[in-house]
C-alpha cells in the first residue's frame, strides 16, 4: 500500500509544471494503458490475479476456509454459497460464474451436497486446462474417512421419504457411466397421481431456512374430486418432487383424518441413458388411527 500510495505523490504536477498535457503525450500514453489492461487481463484468464496468486473457488465456505488455510497469501479463494445460504437449494449468480471463468481450481463437496446446477456450472465454465476437485468424493483416497449418518428409529415423526437407486446398464455411454451424480444429469421425478381417502394429504420438505416444497397436496387447486365406494377421491396435479441419481430425501406426512388412505405414486425418470427408462407406479396405502396415545401410523407399498 505504501509503495503504491508513494507512486501517485511522485506523479503528482508540481505547481511549476502546471501546463496542459499535450495531445501527442496523451495519445503516446493510452498504447501504455492499453499494454497493462491486456497484460492484466491475460493474468487474470490464466488463473491467476493482478498480484499473481492463483485464482481459486469453491462451493461451500467451509471448503472455501480450508483452502485459504492452505493457500495463504498465494491464493485468492471466492466461496460461490454465502454464508448462511442453504447448499442443498442456492443456485450461482453471475458474479458466481464469472469468478468460475477465472479460476485455475475449483472445489466441491459433491456426494449430492450442492445443487447440481452449481456443480453444472462449475463443470461448465472452468476455463481448460483449470482442476476441479470433489472433496467428499475422493477423499477416502487420501486417508480421509465418510462417517455414514444413521437415523434414530425412535424419532416420533412420520420420515418416510424418497430414494433413487440402482445403477446405469452396461450399454451406457462409457463417458456417462464415469460421471459422478452430482455431475449427472440423470434424475427420478416422482408424483402422487392419486388419493382415495376420508380427509386432506399432505407430504412436503422443509428446507433449512423454512421454505415448503411440496410433494402432494390433495386439495391442490386444480385438482379434481370423485368419489369410489363412498370414499373421497382427488387425482391432477398434487405436485412433484425430482431426485438426482443415488439420492434421497425426507418427507413430512400430514392426515387430516383418521382412517385408510391410498396413494398413487409415479416414478419418471429424467435424462436417463438409453436402455434404462421406463415409468414406474406404486400404491402407497396408510392406515391412520387416533389413539389415546400418540396416533398410530402403518404404511404398506405395493407395485401395480
Amino acid at each position: 500500500m505504501s509503495s503504491r500510495g508513494s507512486r501517485r505523490q511522485s506523479c503528482t504536477p508540481q505547481r511549476s509544471l502546471e501546463v496542459p498535457l499535450s495531445r501527442r503525450a496523451f495519445l503516446g500514453f493510452l498504447p501504455v494503458c492499453a499494454a497493462l489492461s491486456a497484460c492484466t487481463a491475460q493474468n487474470t484468464s490464466s488463473g491467476f490475479d493482478a498480484d499473481g496468486r492463483l485464482q481459486v473457488v469453491a462451493t461451500t465456505p467451509i471448503l472455501a476456509d480450508v483452502a485459504r488455510a492452505v493457500g495463504g497469501e498465494r491464493a485468492r479463494v471466492h466461496a460461490l454459497i454465502p454464508n448462511g445460504a442453504d447448499p442443498h437449494s442456492y443456485e450461482p449468480s453471475l458474479r458466481d460464474v464469472r469468478d468460475v471463468a477465472y479460476a485455475r481450481l475449483a472445489f466441491t463437496n459433491g456426494l449430492l451436497l450442492e445443487q447440481r446446477k452449481m456443480v453444472a456450472m462449475v463443470s461448465s465454465n472452468l476455463p481448460q486446462g483449470s482442476a476441479q476437485v470433489a472433496v467428499a468424493e475422493r477423499i477416502e483416497q487420501y486417508g480421509g474417512k465418510l462417517e455414514p449418518v444413521v437415523e434414530d428409529a425412535s424419532l416420533d415423526s412420520i420420515w418416510l421419504g424418497l430414494r433413487v437407486e440402482g445403477t446405469e446398464p452396461s450399454s451406457a455411454s462409457a463417458s456417462h457411466s464415469a460421471e459422478s451424480p452430482s455431475d449427472s444429469d440423470a434424475s427420478v421425478a416422482f408424483s402422487v397421481t392419486r388419493v382415495k381417502g376420508p380427509g386432506q394429504v399432505a407430504a412436503f420438505i422443509t428446507q433449512t431456512f423454512g421454505a415448503v416444497e411440496m410433494m402432494c397436496d390433495s386439495q391442490a387447486r386444480g385438482t379434481q374430486e370423485s368419489a369410489q365406494d363412498g370414499v373421497r377421491v382427488r387425482t391432477g396435479d398434487m405436485g412433484s418432487l425430482e431426485l438426482p441419481l443415488q439420492a434421497h430425501t425426507h418427507l413430512s406426512w400430514a392426515f387430516a383424518d383418521a382412517g385408510v388412505y391410498e396413494l398413487d405414486v409415479l416414478a419418471t425418470p429424467r435424462n436417463a441413458p438409453e436402455g434404462c427408462t421406463r415409468h414406474r407406479e406404486h400404491c402407497m396405502s396408510w392406515w391412520v388411527k387416533t389413539l389415546p396415545r400418540p396416533p398410530l401410523v402403518w404404511v404398506q407399498i405395493r407395485p401395480f
